[in-house]
């Protein structure tokens, strides 16, 4: 089955989901850095986006980055900027997920 999401600009009546790239443009502009040209920052889509496609929340992808996850053998995730970045993302959009076949 696959897991979509989108995302939504926090406080804007337009109903339209923003490009991923764009948001991606707004990351990198909000911690200074060159936006690159075939990956997004720090893998944030890859990681964040797809916790965020099979319905995780904010809070559950903070306590990965923080090593209060329940994964199997008590894995965490270690990621340097992934906490800083989850909440950009929760601070600026809403999400919209669903799976389908």
């Amino acid at each position: 089955m696959a897991a979509y999401f989108q995302l939504y600009r926090m406080n804007s009546t337009e109903a339209t989901p923003v490009k991923f790239s764009t948001v991606d443009e707004e990351i990198c502009a909000h911690f200074m850095e060159a936006v690159h040209d075939t990956r997004y920052y720090h893998g944030w889509y890859d990681t964040i986006g797809f916790l965020l496609a099979v319905g995780r929340d904010h809070d559950y992808i903070d306590n990965l980055y923080n090593g209060k996850s329940d994964l199997p053998h008590g894995d965490t995730i270690d990621w340097q900027h992934g906490r800083e970045i989850n909440d950009f993302i929760r601070k600026n959009y809403k999400t919209n997920a669903w799976f389908a076949r």
